[in-house]
């Protein structure tokens, strides 16, 4: 399963490459509609992997990996599933999951921990035993690795999100 995810997180990032183009050509619903179907691929994705595995097996490692430790696609996963709302799949004749609540507060946790100091070191060999590794440049790589998810938070837009995901799903905020 993870291998045909990872296949269709090229086409989707090539997609989010077009959404302005695609707003220039067919105006704000053009864009409108490219950017509810992203969210849906990215929510089906993710409820597919969740029924698959677990959803208790969706953690921020996951996440992570499924971006290949890119902030930026991390967070613009998230977003998509976080950005999915009942109201707007029925509106688009799309069936709601019933396990969209679960899937939500899963993504939102994952998303949150993201700058727990243990992923800045995800990709690296650092941890392995007889790493000599200096605090201070540890400390360094943690204070890089969370500035990499800041600036890709604000690129995104993503607390808004988060914020609208909260007021929509109050057990997501539990």
């Amino acid at each position: 399963v993870a291998f045909d995810m990872d296949c269709l997180s090229v086409h989707i990032y090539g997609s989010l490459g077009r959404i302005d183009e695609a707003a220039s050509l067919q105006g704000a619903s053009g864009k409108t509609r490219l950017e509810q179907g992203l969210q849906l691929i990215c929510t089906w994705l993710f409820i597919a992997l969740g029924r698959a595995a677990g959803y208790d097996r969706i953690t921020r490692e996951v996440l992570w990996e499924m971006a290949h430790a890119d902030a930026l696609w991390a967070l613009l996963l998230a977003k998509g599933v976080l950005s999915s709302l009942p109201e707007s799949m029925t509106c688009l004749q799309i069936p709601v999951p019933p396990d969209l609540p679960v899937l939500h507060s899963t993504i939102m946790k994952a998303a949150l921990e993201l700058v727990a100091a243990p992923m800045a070191f995800q990709r690296e060999d650092s941890t392995n035993e007889g790493n000599n590794l200096p605090i201070q440049i540890r400390g360094v790589c943690i204070a890089r690795h969370r500035a990499r998810l800041a600036k890709a938070a604000a690129q995104c837009m993503f607390f808004h999100t988060v914020l609208q995901a909260a007021e929509s799903w109050p057990e997501v905020a539990a």
